[in-house]
């Protein structure tokens, strides 16, 4: 019956048959805003992303994550929308169509309460809503939606309290003097705390009236009323010793068991740290011993080059094997022979001179 109910809920209304009150603004939303108005394509991808990411953003998992993880995550939604259309939208105006999207949702169901309500009661009206509507209702629950169904139908308003006037018989009442009532009378009728209460100011105004106190208990009868009203709760009062000895020795148990625990941890840790410490100790005098060698090496080097400094300086200055010869120098010219000789003399003022031809004066 409950579900066959829900179907002709949910089953969409013809548009002739649609009253005016259910026509809402249209798949993209209302008009009249700035920017691009939201498709029912991008609405069904927004809404099944969300519901992808349900458990990180409005789940279980939502207080495990913090600020910037939110916005990371509604950016990966804001993209598989924009993938949709060619139309840039940012993350901020992505969870406000979201969050639009749940109140048209509430507002329907709640138009839908109204007008039940105003007719006196009956079955709900048909509702219209789209495929990721039904998806976004399955998620978030009907309950949240609609809110719980009461078996019977109650007006919006509760009605003011009233505060009975007194009467004349009531005074009349309250003129004579009290009877002594039994143990436990007052406690059982519901209506004695609210009587005195009205009452008080006027028994204090009449002389007449005395008041009334119960008999004290004694400790007798009070020590055998406390097992009966602690029965019921813990059981006889015999097992409840039983009851703490059990687990006063469970705690002593799990006191040893976590001692145990701890002295394994702290043995542990002292045998990693002697472990480390003997691997520190180690490579330390290996580096040491290193570093010895290392420097042995070097003043054998440093000795090695002094002394070969010493030996260059004691070295005379020439070579061992001689003078170093020079280039090789050139060749004497040949003698000249008698016929260049000839032709040398043959022009004036050459050739050999014989005599003084120069005239005496």
């Amino acid at each position: 019956m409950t579900a066959r109910r829900r179907q002709e809920e949910e089953e969409e209304t013809p548009a002739s048959q649609r009253r005016p009150e259910e026509e809402d603004d249209g798949d993209e939303g209302p008009s009249g805003r700035m920017g691009r108005r939201f498709t029912s394509e991008e609405n069904a991808a927004l809404v099944d992303e969300v519901i992808v990411q349900w458990d990180v953003l409005f789940g279980c998992r939502s207080h495990c994550i913090n600020a910037a993880r939110r916005k990371k995550i509604w950016q990966l939604v804001t993209d598989k929308v924009n993938a949709v259309r060619a139309v840039h939208r940012d993350h901020n105006t992505v969870y406000k169509r979201f969050s639009d999207l749940k109140r048209w949702m509430w507002a329907k169901f709640a138009a839908r309460r109204a007008k039940a309500q105003k007719t006196g009661g009956g079955p709900l009206p048909s509702l219209r809503l789209q495929p990721y509507e039904r998806r976004l209702l399955d998620i978030m629950g009907r309950e949240v939606c609609e809110g719980l169904e009461s078996s019977h139908d109650t007006d919006w308003r509760t009605p003011p309290r009233t505060v009975p006037q007194p009467t004349d018989s009531d005074q009349d009442q309250d003129l004579d003097p009290q009877q002594p009532q039994e143990e436990g009378e007052a406690a059982e009728s519901p209506r004695a705390p609210q009587t005195q209460e009205h009452r008080a100011p006027r028994r204090a105004q009449s002389p007449a009236v005395l008041p009334v106190v119960p008999p004290r208990r004694d400790a007798a009868e009070a020590g055998a009323a406390a097992p009966a009203a602690a029965a019921p709760i813990g059981g006889p009062p015999q097992e409840q010793p039983q009851r703490l000895a059990e687990r006063r020795g469970q705690y002593v148990g799990l006191m040893q068991l976590l001692i145990q625990q701890q002295r394994r941890n702290s043995l542990w840790m002292r045998r990693w740290f002697a472990h480390i410490h003997a691997a520190f100790r180690e490579g330390m005098q290996s580096m040491e011993q290193t570093l010895q060698s290392m420097e042995q090496t070097l003043q054998r080097s440093i000795q090695d080059l002094v002394a070969a400094i010493r030996e260059v300086a004691q070295q005379p200055r020439g070579s061992a094997e001689g003078p170093v010869p020079g280039p090789a120098a050139a060749p004497p010219p040949p003698p000249a022979s008698p016929q260049q000789r000839r032709g040398r003399g043959r022009g004036r003022g050459q050739g050999p001179v014989q005599g003084d031809k120069r005239k005496r004066p």
